[in-house]
């Protein structure tokens, strides 16, 4: 096989594995979808409806369409990471423009920019359409992304209005087949791994139970500097996280491979904000965990068992790091409410009061269960799903859902725009609704083209109506992070002029 093609040759091949990829997985979107079975390599086969699970498992043994099947990963990926949701409806839109963009001889550049115009003009009318969320609503979220079980749903829900829109919720295994929820003490820094070759958990998650915690505020400049730690949390039979300030990309390497190896369990996570606000937090993880804060290298290689903080769990993604421990230091409490009598300015006491609120509210932790380990791990993806989508409804507002929200965009423009350049390209945006109807049995001529704004199909009911007004709705975070990585993804396609299959060494 060449080891290179060109033009239109190499987006051809491309478009194949785009394909491939999304005619895989869109059977899987709206109330009335299917699922997908993959066979596991360690026992039983997996039940799946979840984009980015089903998209790993595909491959190709054509290097080129693989390279295709590797966009759309990316695509889910990108859609998973931003809003935990919405990889499916990321990937039919992807679809639906590359096929669209396959058939246009329209100068590239002239595409390009016509794609790019679209997006931002997308994304502005779904931010101008959202509402904010009200508790029914979020309860609606919760049914619909936890893909319409209202039992689960309103379990989801609970947990969420127990710890309030500050709040935090955890997802952990049950050790039965029931799935029930309950507060717990802990403390959630909005930072994450430095790399995500460290999460060793589904969701790309890094979960450890009973972690040592070594706590500093130097710059972690070679791996020397945390051997010490590392010997003395893997002689405690410890995992062991680090809470930094900085870091030197240079110890990656050497660290990466040894966590791959399963040499080491071991995470760094930076420390969240600048200047004071980086102290704060290491000063309040002091405060839940234990141990010591370090404030050079000479301290940190002398390191002693004692002066590492000790956590009962850590759950570390890309974006945040949650420390789970009961108590905290009561001094240290009183010390931070005794400031707030100091304090002259109300951005300074605003400071203090989110210091104790952090240290002192409640984590929600939801505990799965399922009779099978298959069934455990789907109910597991859902309720994760359904988590995060209720979050970045509560931070972003809501839109209707089952692809009406697009549909009522594209009714738009065929209103307010007679000869819109590249408008074939918005007929890609009700790739979504179609979908919906196609897995529900109905004709995609029913509602893809109806004028009634926010009317759409409930899969539910299996009736026409206003979505909105029955609870089909989205956190619009979902539908434009959805559009983004359709979007970018079809643009990449189109501005790729050659692929190359490099040498195996």
């Amino acid at each position: 096989m060449e080891n290179i093609l060109h033009g239109e040759e190499a987006r051809d091949k491309l478009l194949l594995g785009v394909n491939k990829v999304a005619n895989a997985i869109k059977g899987t979107l709206g109330a009335n979808a299917g699922t997908v079975i993959i066979q596991n390599p360690a026992g039983l086969p997996l039940i799946l409806n979840d984009g980015v699970s089903i998209t790993k498992s595909i491959t190709d043994p054509d290097p080129y369409i693989q390279m295709g099947i590797n966009l759309m990963q990316e695509v889910a990926h990108e859609a998973q990471s931003k809003s935990g949701d919405g990889t499916t409806t990321a990937t039919i839109l992807a679809q639906a423009l590359c096929n669209t963009m396959a058939d246009d001889d329209t100068d590239n550049i002239k595409i390009k920019e016509t794609l790019n115009t679209m997006c931002k003009y997308i994304v502005s009318e779904l931010k101008d359409m959202a509402t904010d969320v009200n508790d029914d609503d979020l309860l609606d979220v919760c049914i619909v992304a936890s893909n319409n079980d209202v039992e689960l749903g309103r379990l989801i829900h609970q947990a969420l209005l127990a710890v309030g829109e500050e709040g935090n919720v955890i997802i952990e295994t049950n050790s039965d087949n029931t799935t029930t929820w309950s507060l717990t003490e802990g403390l959630v820094m909005d930072s994450g791994y430095v790399n995500k070759l460290m999460a060793n958990a589904d969701r790309e998650k890094c979960i450890y139970d009973n972690a040592s915690i070594l706590l500093t505020q130097e710059k972690i400049d070679t791996f020397n500097h945390i051997v010490p730690a590392l010997e003395l949390s893997m002689k405690a039979g410890k995992p062991l996280v680090v809470v930094c300030h900085d870091y030197n990309p240079s110890i990656l390497p050497n660290l990466l491979v040894n966590i791959m190896q399963g040499k080491l369990n071991v995470c760094i996570v930076k420390t969240a904000g600048f200047g004071d606000t980086q102290d704060h937090w290491l000063q309040d993880i002091e405060a839940k965990c234990g141990g010591k804060v370090f404030n050079s290298f000479d301290s940190i290689i002398t390191v002693k068992e004692h002066e590492l903080g000790v956590c009962d769990k850590v759950e570390i993604t890309s974006t945040t790091s949650t420390f789970i421990k009961d108590g905290v230091d009561e001094d240290y409490i009183d010390n931070l409410t005794s400031i707030l009598t100091q304090v002259k300015t109300d951005f300074e006491r605003e400071i203090v009061e989110n210091r104790i609120a952090r240290l002192t509210s409640g984590i929600a932790s939801i505990k799965v269960g399922g009779i099978t380990d298959i069934e455990q791990r789907e109910r597991r993806e859902r309720v994760d799903d359904a988590v995060n989508a209720a979050t970045l409804a509560r931070k972003q507002g809501i839109v209707s859902g089952g692809g009406v929200a697009l549909k009522d965009i594209w009714w738009k423009t065929q209103e307010t725009v007679d000869k819109m350049d590249g408008i074939i390209y918005f007929d890609a945006i009700l790739a979504p609704i179609k979908q919906i109807l196609s897995n529900s049995g109905q004709p995609t001529s029913n509602l893809a083209y109806a004028k009634s704004k926010g009317e759409g199909y409930n899969a539910v009911s299996r009736k026409y109506c206003n979505l909105r007004f029955h609870g089909i709705i989205d956190p619009v975070g979902v539908s434009i992070n959805a559009v983004e990585s359709a979007f970018s993804i079809a643009i990449l396609l189109l501005t790729t002029d050659c692929a190359i299959i490099a040498p195996q060494e």
